[in-house]
């Protein structure tokens, strides 16, 4: 496509000092972009006397409009008329008198009249409105067909966190009552312009495009598919060609609606629009993200903020470091006035240090972060940085704090070291297994951690709220993961560029990311690097706060996170494949489901459900949206006969699915019927639900008063571990509904690699969305 002349208007338009496109422009704008036809019309200015440019407006009835530099909503200030053509003249003198007037006591009733001389009275306001009129719009009056689903729209503006979006839906007055009124995805669809993540294939699936083209029932067709698809791709490529996709890009669009496109003969047509527009912003450096290596795999490390009399954030990271692989002649301290703490060399400036170390730990109050960055960078003594130093960007008055920091940083990318990467600030730290470290100012009495736990093989969580993270951790038996980021503000490093970087590690199958806010365009690149990841079959879990304005507030207050536009945010990364949880529940059983059985993914969606308690059949059964309930093989249901009969049963319940053993049957009992559904082939997935409560199981904890309870060897938590170790090979999910007592007999499931949760329900909806 040839952009140039579109290019030009834009220039032109720059030029006069605006940066939004009066209507008839966004028409002309349009046209030269090929996109589609406008609505017929033409500009009467205030001095025009020539109208023979009316003849070519077809019809009887003529919309005028007021075309002014100063009106938004034209029906405000009675700017919108639709008059017969012969009245047409007649109109004119109330567009260019009394629209002004108008004008001023709509400015003047909301105190948003302009400063200065030529609006000191109200004489020379109204009489300055006038002669701002730049004329009025006369167009054909369209009227789209009768009905629902006739009218089109589609907009297009540039995000902070994903860049250019397009959101495509049913147009006209009904637009945001559709979007608000129906659910999420059907009304309307919003995707990247970014060809790479962004398609128009979600937007087939909506009601907007079946109701247009006829494929909904009830409905008639008013448009081909190909062509409405064609429109979308061709606003798509504009909305590509001005933005940040585009290198060469003189300007970026901001907004640019078509509300509504009214449907003419099968062709889509213009009849109102708007477009904003800004200066195309300066690339800012590529951010080394190679040198994560450095961050996670450190070979020496330095901290600076170590108390030596007593124990404060920088000494429990010390001491949390000589746990790990770094020995003492690995670490240095920047500290003035001592020579060593718990053994490591101190040097009283970071210029003194002996040399360039892998990773440096900043724990200093918020003032002298700022300093403290200069001297890393001047002297080049670190290749990354962790910032635990908070109140800076979270807390007014610290944002020039962090600005100072960042372009420090930035300034470092354009010499030939690229400078230092940096997590946080806020930050509570890095866990690395790979290498063998944990800067997490969390003692081990706070937060005891299980490198043995199965959770902690094939998962790393990035998260800006460390908090999150170490809760999660906790919650589940201290699991470690492979790695823990808590990026904090996100001044530099965000979880983009760990998820970028940790494409190449094999071992790690899901990655669970808390998000508050992105940095500029991150969410594309966290969108980008998900559906590689993805690609590999790995699971990307994603809680995005700010669904409201109350949390997007309290993000803000938190990590200085601009929380961002949450809707647009959950459709774009949900259409790279990640998966979205709606609760802080969700994503921790999804983390949990993706971690456990990423090796056990049921071929089917055949359920198998069995319980001791008949509330929880009915339960599972009531949230098994996703699934079928699998038929029993003949063999099967002998097998299960049988087992009955042993453990005489056989009088208390008939063979059925969802099965309900009874509070008699014993633990042999279970682990039995359990061993023979993951047998049946009807059966892709097994749930458990146990009632731990009844004297048949040995359920209570270690010397309880049921003595080993489920430590013993032939409890019902080790029976089902030993059987999915050695037999079973579908996925098994355990519910486990009762109080803490039963925390132990849980932990020893969780600890033996089976999915457990602690309600029926919430059990099914995260199995659900995992399905999905």
């Amino acid at each position: 496509m040839n952009w140039k002349p579109a290019e030009e208007l834009l220039s032109k338009i720059h030029a006069d000092g605006r940066t939004s496109l009066y209507e008839h422009e966004v028409y002309q704008f349009l046209s030269l972009l090929g996109i589609c036809q406008p609505i017929p019309h033409t500009l009467i200015t205030p001095d025009q006397e020539d109208f023979h440019y009316l003849d070519a407006i077809p019809g009887d009835q003529i919309v005028l409009k007021i075309v002014h530099p100063r009106i938004a909503h034209k029906t405000e200030v009675e700017g919108v008329r639709i008059v017969r053509r012969n009245e047409v003249r007649e109109n004119l003198s109330h567009f260019f008198s009394k629209v002004p007037e108008n004008l001023f006591e709509y400015l003047n009733q909301r105190e948003e009249l302009p400063k200065g001389p030529s609006f000191a009275s109200r004489e020379n306001a109204i009489q300055t409105l006038k002669q701002e009129v730049v004329g009025v719009l006369v167009s054909e009056c369209l009227s789209s067909k009768p009905g629902f689903g006739n009218e089109l729209f589609v907009g297009t503006r540039s995000t902070r966190e994903f860049g250019p979006i397009l959101n495509i839906g049913l147009g006209g007055v009904d637009t945001e009552l559709f979007a608000k009124s129906m659910k999420k995805g059907l009304a309307s669809c919003t995707f990247s312009a970014d060809p790479t993540v962004g398609s128009p294939d979600h937007f087939e699936q909506t009601l907007a495009f079946q109701t247009l083209t006829g494929t909904a029932r009830g409905h008639e067709k008013v448009i081909q598919p190909e062509t409405l698809l064609q429109l979308i791709e061709q606003f798509r490529q504009g909305l590509t060609h001005f933005s940040h996709l585009n290198s060469e890009a003189p300007f970026w669009f901001t907004e640019f609606e078509i509300n509504p496109f009214f449907i003419q003969n099968e062709r889509p047509v213009a009849v109102d629009g708007l477009l904003r527009f800004k200066t195309a912003e300066k690339k800012l450096p590529s951010l080394p993200i190679q040198k994560i290596q450095h961050l996670l795999l450190p070979k020496t490390a330095c901290i600076v903020g170590v108390s030596s009399k007593n124990v404060n954030v920088g000494r429990t990271i010390l001491r949390n470091l000589l746990e790990g692989k770094l020995k003492e002649k690995d670490l240095y301290i920047v500290k003035k006035g001592d020579e060593s703490i718990d053994g490591v060399t101190c040097y009283p400036s970071i210029e003194s240090l002996p040399q360039k170390v892998d990773l440096l730990v900043l724990t200093t109050p918020a003032q002298m972060v700022p300093e403290m960055i200069e001297q890393i960078v001047a002297h080049d003594k670190a290749q990354s940085i962790i910032l635990v130093t908070g109140g800076m960007g979270e807390k007014q008055g610290g944002e020039t704090l962090e600005a100072h920091i960042r372009s420090t940083l930035r300034e470092s990318r354009t010499t030939p070291t690229q400078g230092p990467i940096m997590v946080g600030g806020n930050s509570l730290g890095v866990v690395s297994r790979m290498g063998g470290y944990n800067t997490l100012f969390i003692p081990e009495t706070k937060l005891p951690l299980c490198f043995d736990h199965p959770l902690g093989k094939n998962t790393a969580i990035l998260s800006q709220s460390g908090a999150f993270a170490i809760s999660r951790m906790s919650k589940m038996g201290g699991f470690v993961p492979q790695v823990v980021a808590s990026t904090g503000n996100q001044v530099d490093l965000g979880i983009g560029d760990f998820l970028e970087y940790l494409e190449c590690q094999k071992h790690i199958q899901t990655f669970g990311c808390y998000v508050e806010g992105f940095r500029p365009h991150e969410g594309l690149q966290v969108a980008k690097a998900a559906q590689k990841l993805i690609s590999q079959g790995k699971d990307i879990i994603v809680y995005k706060v700010g669904r409201s304005e109350a949390g997007r507030n309290a993000a803000s207050g938190h990590t200085a996170a601009v929380a961002g536009d949450w809707s647009v945010a959950h459709s774009i990364l949900e259409q790279a494949g990640c998966t979205m949880a709606e609760t802080f529940d969700e994503w921790l059983g999804l983390l949990m489901l993706s971690s456990l059985l990423h090796k056990r993914k049921p071929k089917g969606r055949g359920l198998a459900v069995i319980s001791n308690a008949g509330y929880e059949t009915v339960g599972i059964a009531d949230h098994a949206e996703s699934f079928q309930f699998a038929s029993y093989e003949t063999k099967t249901r002998e097998r299960i006969g049988q087992i009955l009969e042993t453990y005489r049963l056989a009088g208390l319940q008939d063979i059925r699915n969802p099965m309900d053993l009874t509070p008699m049957a014993v633990d042999h009992a279970h682990a039995e019927v359990l061993k023979a559904l993951a047998q049946d082939q009807n059966v892709d997935i097994i749930v458990h639900g146990c009632v731990p409560l009844t004297q048949a199981l040995k359920t209570r904890e270690p010397d309880g008063p049921e003595g080993p309870g489920t430590e013993h060897p032939e409890s019902f938590a080790n029976l089902v571990v030993k059987a999915c170790t050695s037999e079973i090979t579908k996925p098994v999910i355990v519910v486990v509904d009762s109080g803490s007592e039963y925390d132990a007999m849980a932990n020893v499931l969780l600890q033996g690699g089976v999915p457990v949760f602690r309600s029926a329900d919430t059990a099914m909806l995260v199995l659900n969305k995992w399905m999905r």
